[in-house]
């Protein structure tokens, strides 16, 4: 039954919009909100001062325009390598393949039994879940949540790299304090690297629960 719900699942989601929307509907969110908190820090800013809050902002804002040809190279990747790997190794918000392959030992035993003990009624549920699982496995079929995942993962980085980006300003601005600091490229970027490594697994994967602001 398992089997037959991803593929209800995959036939769902097997349409062009489907990948379309999530990609042009978490994009447009996500620049949105970048403006929208940059020009509300730049108009709270003469009320209360804040000029770190209104420079991390637009710090934020000017990164998130400037990856997005880096983005699309990532996102180049990101399709090559999901199309490329495993089902097992898929895994978007809508669909996870472990759950697919984790039992294949299992069914392997079960086909044998069925081959040999089982009568009509169990060869037969045997052979229609063994279709289920070729059409989940079948990248023609799966196609969907393989494009899922290329936008997620590069989704992913894009917050990465542009949270790094409002952090490393903000924390050059307050460690600078009144004193006129000469904030160069060179100091951003180190800044902005240690920050991004903070949101590294061990396996050099990025991991946003690191960061409590994307909770």
């Amino acid at each position: 039954i398992s089997d037959l719900q991803q593929v209800m699942v995959q036939s769902i989601l097997s349409g062009p919009k489907t990948p379309l929307r999530a990609m042009l509907g978490t994009t447009v969110n996500t620049y949105t909100n970048a403006i929208n908190e940059a020009f509300g820090a730049m108009i709270r800013q003469p009320f209360t001062g804040d000029v770190v809050s209104r420079k991390a902002s637009v710090a934020k804002l000017k990164g998130y325009f400037e990856m997005i040809p880096e983005a699309y190279q990532v996102f180049q990747r990101q399709w090559n390598a999901k199309f490329d790997a495993n089902i097992a190794d898929i895994k978007t918000r809508y669909f996870d393949g472990a759950n697919v392959t984790s039992k294949d030992k299992l069914f392997e035993a079960e086909g044998i039994w069925t081959e040999l003990r089982g009568g009509a009624g169990e060869k037969a549920a045997y052979y229609g879940h063994n279709i289920a699982r070729q059409l989940t496995n079948n990248k023609l079929f799966g196609w969907s949540p393989r494009a899922l995942a290329a936008v997620d993962d590069t989704y992913m980085w894009l917050m990465a790299r542009a949270r790094s980006k409002e952090l490393a300003m903000r924390e050059v601005l307050e460690a600078a304090g009144d004193s006129h600091v000469d904030i160069t490229p060179e100091l951003l970027k180190q800044a902005e690297d240690i920050h991004y490594n903070r949101l590294l697994d061990g396996n050099g994967n990025i991991d946003i629960r690191k960061d409590s602001w994307f909770a």
